[in-house]
């Protein structure tokens, strides 16, 4: 599987590395993530050789400031300040309010009970308690999917909303993942926002899968249509499982299907914006 979930690539617009979401391999070669970033002429012949071309984080060719890290940094810090500025006019707003008797104060601090209330409640629908299922469990096999390389399939009934497995690999900063992808093109980089300060500028979690060694078998699963697919997943961005991803299936699965599913719209848009800038510039 080749997973990417890190949205970020080169002449993509400023708007793709706030995806949530953006998967590797296209055209839609169904190829896996995470998560995140989108080169499309990938020879599978390779993947065994993947761990060996690895580009070791903070490499000491790597001096100079990455362009496309600087982008996403500058997106972070627009981000940051509106949110901030946002925050500062309804917290000036709500203290007015009080000062001149509009807010009730005991209602006011009830309204800021329920919310950290409904934030834990998120947060705790998102922790994993149970363990994954192990390796054993599943099977690599070539993929139904023609010319979509290897797949991964359930060796065993799995229930609905039954937990599969996280998505593992090398846990990389920022810097290190521009360090060793300076064209964000790592091709099993999930990429996961973490803690409520995520919101206000903090830098995200990536979880690099390519070398098999590190990772599991998580990074083979292929993608389908939302109709079609059989597991979703979720990431964990508060609490101490912040910087997770795990994995469920979405409806009953039999002993031998394929695990899919949907990398969703983003990525294919993103996929095609970036195939059409490397054409136009193969023609410059």
């Amino acid at each position: 599987m080749h997973l990417t979930i890190t949205p970020h690539g080169p002449a993509v617009p400023s708007r793709l590395p706030e995806a949530a979401l953006l998967l590797q391999h296209h055209p839609r070669c169904h190829r896996f993530p995470s998560s995140v970033c989108l080169h499309s002429k990938i020879d599978r012949s390779t993947d065994d050789d993947d761990s060996q071309k690895l580009i070791a984080p903070n490499d000491d060719n790597v001096r100079s400031p990455n362009p496309l890290r600087l982008q996403v940094k500058e997106e972070r810090r627009l981000r940051t300040t509106g949110l901030i500025i946002g925050i500062s006019f309804l917290s000036l707003a709500s203290v007015l309010g009080i000062l001149l008797g509009l807010f009730d104060p005991l209602v006011f601090l009830g309204l800021l009970l329920i919310g950290i209330s409904i934030r834990y409640g998120i947060t705790e629908s998102y922790n994993e308690y149970q363990a994954p299922f192990p390796s054993s469990a599943f099977e690599v096999q070539p993929s139904t999917i023609p010319s979509a390389g290897m797949g991964l399939f359930a060796g065993s009934n799995l229930a609905k909303s039954t937990y599969l497995f996280d998505y593992e690999g090398e846990v990389l900063t920022e810097e290190d993942y521009f360090s060793r992808y300076p064209n964000g093109d790592g091709r099993y980089v999930a990429r996961v926002d973490t803690g409520f300060f995520s919101l206000l500028g903090s830098e995200p979690v990536y979880i690099d899968g390519i070398d098999p060694k590190k990772s599991n078998k998580a990074r083979y699963m292929n993608s389908a249509s939302e109709d079609m697919a059989n597991v979703y997943w979720k990431k964990q961005q508060f609490g101490f499982q912040a910087g997770v991803m795990h994995f469920y299936s979405s409806r009953d699965i039999q002993k031998g299907e394929e695990l899919f599913f949907d990398y969703g719209d983003t990525y294919w848009q993103a996929a095609d914006q970036i195939d059409s800038s490397k054409q136009e510039e193969n023609e410059i």
